[in-house]
C-alpha cells in the first residue's frame, strides 16, 4: 500500500505520512486535497509527493480524497518549497496562500447521530451520567459537535469518540467548500420540437418562446428581466413539453467585463521604445530567463514597451503577469490593456469577491486568460505557460508583505518565478530601488534607458537652492512673478519649523 506526504494549510511544521486505501489509490496525486485523520478529528491537507512507507511504522490511512484535477503541479510546489524555505515559513501555509479561498483551506464540519444501536440502548434507558445526557440530546436528530458540547454539559471530544468506538454514535464529517463554479441555465427553442401545437392558445408562453427565437439562445436571469418572474413557471412547463431546450452556461465573474477592444491601432513607437522592446524580444526568442531593468523616466511610455513585449507573448502562446504595486492602480491599467487584448486579461487582487478570485484563478489555470494583472498576490497565479513578467513600479514598497504569513517581496519573487520559467523579467521604474539599480549596473540584469519623454521632452529642470532666507524668499518671490506672466502656474511647499 503506497504512503503520501502531505501538508496542512495551518501552521503546522513539517509534513506528515499517511497511507493510501485501495479504493483511493487512483484518485490520489501530488497537488489534490485529501481529508485525514489527526488525532481525534480529521482535517485538511495538500498531497506534496509519494514515499514507500516506514519500516516498523503502521500508518493511518487517508479518509478521502477531496479533488478530481491537482490544483498545483511539480513546478508550481518548487515555487512553494522555495518561498517556504527562504522566508522561514512553513510550506502548509504558503500553499494555502497561494489558492483563493475555498481552495486554499477549507473547514470540516462534523455531525453526530445516535446508530441504532445507541439508540435501543437509550431507551433501555442503560447509560448514565454524561454518556446518557449525550445520547439524549442526539435522540432528535444529527447534531454538529459544537452545537452538542453547548447543550451538553461534559461532552467533550473524548466522550463523544467513547461512544463512537462503542457504536452507539456516529459521526459524519463534511467539507465546507469555498467558491465554486456558477452556472446559468440557458433556453433554446428548436423549430421542430415536439409540443409546439398546444401553446397555440396560450399567448404567455407563445411569447416567452418568440422571444428565445429572435436571440437563438436566451439565459433565465435574461427571460426573468425582460418577461417577469412568472415567466419561470411557463419555462418549466415548456421546458417538460419539450418546447425549449436547456443547457448549463458557465457564468464568468468578471468585473471587468463591460470594457471591450477599442480596435484604435497601436501608438508609433518612439526611438527608445523601439530600442528596448528590441531588447527584450531578443532575449523572449532566446527562450532563457532574462531580468532587465527598464529606467524611463515619467511619460517615456513604459507601458507601451510592455504592451507590445506582452502582445509577442501572446502570439508565441504564452501568458503574462504584469503586477502593479496598489490595488488603486489596477483598474486605468486594466482598461488600457483591456482595450488592447480584449477577454485575454484577468484580473487578480484581494478586492475582489470570492467568486471573482475564484473564477480568474480558474481561467488562469486552465490558460482561458493570458494576461494577468495584479497586486502582490498575482505572483501566485497558476500559470501553465508563463512567457513574460513585468513588475511595474518595482521600486514600491507595498511589494512587500509583512503583516502575515508568508511575509515576502512579490518583486523578487517575480525574479524567482520568471527564472523557473525561463521567461523574461521587465522591472520598470522611473525611480529604481537601489538594489535594483546596483544589480543593473553591475551587469546582473540588463539596463535599458529611457530618458525622454514620448514627445521628445526633457524634465523639467529642478533648482536646489541653499541660501539665506532673505535671498531665498527674493528670488522665489522672481520666480513666481516671472511665471506667472507666462500664465504658468505653481506649488510651494513650505517648511515651517
Amino acid at each position: 500500500m503506497p504512503s503520501v506526504e502531505i501538508v496542512l494549510p495551518g501552521s503546522a511544521p513539517g509534513s506528515f505520512h499517511y497511507s493510501v486505501p485501495k479504493r483511493l489509490e487512483d484518485g490520489a496525486g501530488v497537488g489534490k486535497r485529501v481529508m485525514v485523520p489527526l488525532g481525534n478529528r480529521r482535517t485538511i491537507g495538500f498531497i506534496i509527493g509519494f514515499s514507500p512507507p516506514p519500516e516498523g511504522v503502521r500508518l493511518r490511512d487517508i479518509v478521502d480524497v477531496i479533488d478530481d484535477e491537482p490544483l498545483f503541479d511539480e513546478k508550481r510546489l518548487e515555487f512553494f518549497r522555495w518561498i517556504s524555505n527562504y522566508y522561514v515559513c512553513p510550506l502548509g501555509t504558503v500553499i494555502k496562500a497561494a489558492h483563493p479561498s475555498g481552495l486554499g483551506s477549507m473547514r470540516v464540519k462534523r455531525k453526530a447521530s445516535l446508530t441504532a444501536e445507541g439508540r435501543s440502548v437509550l431507551e433501555k434507558g442503560r447509560p448514565a451520567g454524561a454518556d446518557s445526557a449525550v445520547l439524549r440530546a442526539l435522540a432528535p436528530g444529527a447534531m454538529t459537535l459544537e452545537k452538542l458540547f453547548e447543550v451538553v454539559e461534559g461532552g467533550g471530544f473524548a466522550r463523544v469518540y467513547g461512544l463512537e468506538r462503542r457504536g452507539l454514535v456516529e459521526i459524519e464529517y463534511e467539507v465546507r467548500r469555498g467558491a465554486a463554479v456558477r452556472y446559468e441555465t440557458v433556453y433554446s427553442a428548436p423549430a421542430g420540437a415536439s409540443g409546439r401545437s398546444e401553446i397555440s392558445t396560450m399567448p404567455a408562453k407563445r411569447g416567452i418562446v418568440r422571444f428565445i427565437e429572435e436571440r437563438g439562445k436566451a439565459a433565465r436571469s435574461e427571460i426573468r428581466e425582460m418577461l417577469g418572474n412568472s415567466s419561470v413557471t411557463h419555462l418549466n412547463w415548456l421546458e417538460k413539453k419539450g418546447v425549449v431546450k436547456t443547457e448549463k452556461k458557465e457564468i464568468v465573474r468578471d468585473p471587468f467585463a463591460d470594457i471591450k477592444p477599442d480596435g484604435k491601432p497601436a501608438p508609433r513607437m518612439t526611438a527608445d521604445q523601439k530600442k528596448a522592446f528590441d531588447e527584450i524580444q531578443k532575449a523572449a526568442n532566446g527562450g532563457q530567463f532574462s531580468p532587465f531593468l527598464l529606467h524611463g523616466v515619467t511619460g517615456s511610455g513604459k507601458t507601451e514597451v510592455y504592451l507590445r513585449a506582452i502582445e509577442e507573448t501572446v502570439k508565441r502562446g504564452g501568458q503574462s503577469l504584469v503586477m502593479v504595486p496598489e490595488i488603486s492602480l489596477t483598474p486605468q491599467l486594466v482598461t488600457r490593456f483591456r482595450s488592447r487584448f480584449g477577454d485575454a486579461v484577468t484580473v487578480m487582487h484581494s478586492l475582489l469577491s470570492e467568486g471573482e478570485r475564484f473564477d480568474s484563478w480558474r481561467r488562469v489555470r486552465d490558460g482561458r486568460a493570458q494576461i494577468v494583472i495584479g497586486a502582490r498576490s498575482s505572483v501566485f497565479a497558476p500559470f501553465s505557460k508563463l512567457g513574460l513578467v513585468v513588475v511595474d513600479e518595482e521600486h514600491e514598497r507595498s511589494y512587500k508583505q509583512e503583516d502575515k504569513q508568508p511575509c515576502y517581496n512579490a518583486r523578487d519573487l517575480a525574479l524567482v518565478l520568471g527564472q523557473m520559467a525561463q521567461c523574461p523579467v521587465i522591472l520598470g521604474s522611473a525611480t529604481p530601488s537601489v538594489e535594483t539599480y546596483h544589480n543593473a549596473k553591475a551587469g546582473r540584469f540588463g539596463y535599458i534607458s529611457m530618458p525622454l519623454r514620448v514627445e521628445g521632452s526633457m524634465l523639467p529642470e529642478v533648482e536646489i537652492i541653499r541660501q539665506s532666507k532673505s535671498v531665498f524668499s527674493a528670488r522665489l518671490k522672481e520666480a513666481l512673478v516671472e511665471n506667472r506672466k507666462n500664465g504658468g502656474k505653481a506649488i510651494v511647499f513650505l517648511n515651517r519649523r
